[in-house]
């Protein structure tokens, strides 16, 4: 699972497990837009494990970059990603590592860090699915057999010792906007968070 890449991933246990892990992103960073009806607490259907999505200003990092955190846990490192859109549908970007990464690493609100892991050869991704309502969310991390075949069908290779699949620049958006989502991301797979109050 992609949670040993880098332990603030703990988080996709979560959500339905799975995960869409590659070497570039759906969309571009540099274009990406804050989606404001993300940000805020979102508590899931079970009550517990508030999420916190906010998008500090930092220099250096692209307009578009959102934090993710546990909302009571001061612990976990936070988690960074951009949204994209394919089509009418929503996805999300997690900013991961392949290497072996440091504590804080990966912390983007630091000046500079940013731009030190967008320049690094183990720089990958969690692509995510997502959409939102009024006062809720639903996260969709995939299907990870089915994306194994979709990626096996394309005769991807993966990156060493990892589950992360070495995808060309726009591979991923464009088979997203041929196909549809519902392989790769079935509905069954999501997760539903509320609005905290």
């Amino acid at each position: 699972m992609i949670r040993r890449l880098l332990p603030a991933v703990a988080v996709l246990a979560l959500v339905a497990v799975g995960c869409v892990p590659v070497t570039e992103p759906v969309g571009d960073v540099t274009k990406a837009e804050l989606d404001k009806d993300l940000i805020g607490i979102w508590t899931g259907s079970d009550g517990k494990d508030a999420l916190k999505i906010d998008a500090p200003v930092v220099k250096g990092n692209p307009k578009g970059l959102m934090r993710w955190t546990f909302a009571a846990s001061k612990n976990e490192e936070p988690i960074w990603f951009f949204v994209a859109t394919v089509g009418k549908e929503k996805y999300g970007n997690m900013c991961l590592s392949t290497g072996e990464a440091q504590k804080g690493s990966l912390d983007f609100a630091k000046d500079g860090a940013y731009e030190k892991w967008a320049k690094s050869k183990t720089r990958a991704y969690c692509v995510f699915h997502y959409t939102t309502g009024k006062d809720e969310i639903s996260l969709n991390f995939g299907d990870e057999k089915a994306f194994k075949a979709v990626a096996g069908e394309a005769k991807l290779a993966q990156v060493n010792n990892t589950e992360v699949y070495v995808t060309p620049a726009g591979w991923l958006e464009k088979y997203l906007d041929k196909n549809g989502r519902d392989k790769v991301f079935p509905n069954g797979k999501s997760e539903t968070f509320k609005r905290s109050k």
